[in-house]
């Protein structure tokens, strides 16, 4: 009950304030452009002919209303549109001093980085010119890897002694067994031989690492298989037991002792291989030391030439900087420092020179436009002289009363063919007028008994005129072409009479 009243209270409080307030406590600036005044229901409902008095001032007092509104809003708009444009000016003028502040930080941040850059450089520079501490290391480590190899040299010798006779003692086998088994007869001391060459297999050991571990593995297995070859059944026939059993007790010493030659041969090969690995390792460190000693005396000579050229950094402006940069660091340790007076000495001599060499080319141009002129004159000159001396031997040429009289009447009848062509060509002219007027008439009579053919054969006809005649005046004009060039040919101009045959004047 209490909860269903107070929820009716609660309504009751909103819909009051809907009704007064339009549902807010506060109006605000900016709801006014939100607010729209309702258009009355006549308006929409009724023409405006049909509208009474009461009407009529309701939508006068809707006009002023929305007027007022509109005005309002304007307002409004200008003020925001004001306060906008001051934000917008605080935000521009903010910025700029925040990017001022951030190009002054870094700017300082690149002078910092500068000195830091150049402290570095200073101390890797002399951190260069420390003597190595790593010498006499090495020259310890070269006495004991030379005692070490003298030893091992003197236990190599000892023992290749050593094998050596135990080598030779057994390679005498046969001989042996001719002396322990001579009251033996001949065919049981053959058999016995073969028997005593015989030896069970073993595994083989190709590192001799192996040595060490795998001796006592395969002597236990050397020997059961000895003992499997002792057996009474590899007995020969008809041999005495006693002296099978001095044989395989002769076997079992001989096999045993192979067994450590072959150990000894392991052995000898790891001395070797120990030794070799010594003399490697005394040669690397002789070299090491070779190198140490070289590098050590290129330091102190580093050292003392240091000791008299310090290095000291100078800072110069980039202009001034005459080094090309080919790599990302500039290499300058060829450069040379020179006052900034003798580079602009050298430089203005230089342009000097530079002036001097174009002017040197000037002249040299203009000498050989002048010798380029002279021949161009000379050439002329003689093209003059030739002219006039062919022009000579065409005025004192002679010609014969029958060759003027040949000229003379094949000029004539080419004129007459040329004069009949004329005629011929304005006789075809006037018959394509004559063509053109009819064809004309015809189309503009429109005869509809002309038939379509007949007209398509009109107008192929004046075409082909019209091709004719333009032949025959590009012919015309080539003969008259001709005329002249024949003219020209056979008749040459002479400015004088020449004797032709006898005492005939020449027609010029």
């Amino acid at each position: 009950y209490y909860c269903v009243l107070f929820m009716q209270t609660d309504n009751a409080r909103e819909r009051a304030l809907d009704n007064m307030m339009d549902g807010v406590l506060e109006v605000k600036k900016e709801y006014v452009l939100k607010m729209e005044i309702p258009t009355p229901e006549f308006v929409l409902t009724k023409p405006e002919s049909q509208w009474s008095e009461e009407e009529k001032k309701m939508y006068k007092e809707y006009e002023r209303k929305s007027k007022e509104l509109n005005e309002e809003k304007e307002k409004y708009r200008k003020v925001m549109e004001a306060e906008m444009k001051k934000l917008q000016t605080a935000t521009m003028e903010a910025t700029e001093k925040f990017d001022e502040t951030i190009a002054k930080l870094f700017e300082r941040k690149m002078k910092c980085e500068m000195a830091v850059n150049q402290v570095k450089h200073y101390i890797f520079f002399y951190s260069k010119c420390k003597d190595p501490s790593s010498s006499g290391g090495v020259l310890y480590r070269q006495d004991e890897i030379g005692e070490e190899v003298m030893r091992c040299e003197e236990d190599l010798e000892q023992f290749r002694m050593t094998y050596d006779t135990i080598v030779a003692e057994d390679k005498v086998g046969f001989i042996l067994i001719q002396k322990e088994f001579s009251d033996v007869p001949g065919h049981f001391v053959d058999e016995l031989y073969k028997l005593f060459k015989r030896r069970p297999r073993a595994q083989k050991m190709r590192d001799p690492a192996q040595c060490g571990s795998l001796a006592l593995d395969n002597l236990g297995k050397l020997l059961k298989a000895v003992d499997e070859m002792d057996s009474h059944q590899n007995m020969p026939q008809d041999l005495n037991p006693i002296i099978w059993e001095r044989f395989c007790v002769f076997r079992r010493t001989k096999i045993e002792k192979e067994h450590k030659v072959k150990m000894n041969a392991l052995t000898f090969a790891e001395m070797q291989a120990f030794l070799q690995k010594r003399r490697e390792e005394e040669r690397a460190t002789n070299e090491e030391i070779k190198v140490i000693s070289e590098e050590l005396e290129r330091l102190h000579k580093v050292k003392n030439r240091f000791a008299v050229d310090i290095m000291v950094q100078v800072l110069l402006k980039q202009s001034q900087v005459e080094v090309p940069n080919t790599e990302l660091t500039a290499d300058y340790s060829d450069s040379v420092l020179l006052h900034r007076s003798v580079v602009e000495d050298l430089n203005k001599n230089i342009r000097v020179g530079q002036s001097s060499i174009s002017t040197m080319v000037e002249c040299k141009d203009f000498r050989k436009h002048i010798i380029q002129q002279e021949w161009e004159h000379k050439k002329r000159r003689m093209q003059i002289e030739d002219l006039q001396s062919k022009t000579r031997d065409i005025q004192t040429f002679k010609i014969s009363e029958e060759q003027r009289e040949v000229i003379l009447s094949s000029t004539k009848s080419h004129l007459k063919n040329v004069e009949h062509r004329r005629k011929k060509i304005e006789q075809l002219e006037r018959q394509v007028k004559m063509y053109v007027y009819t064809f004309v008439w015809f189309v503009e009579t429109d005869n509809p008994s002309l038939k379509a053919e007949e007209r398509y054969q009109e107008i192929l006809q004046r075409r082909k005129l019209k091709d004719l005649a333009q032949a025959q005046v590009e012919e015309l004009g080539f003969l008259w072409a001709e005329v002249e060039r024949l003219r020209t040919k056979n008749f040459p101009s002479l400015n004088h009479q020449c004797i032709l045959g006898g005492n005939l004047p020449m027609v010029c």
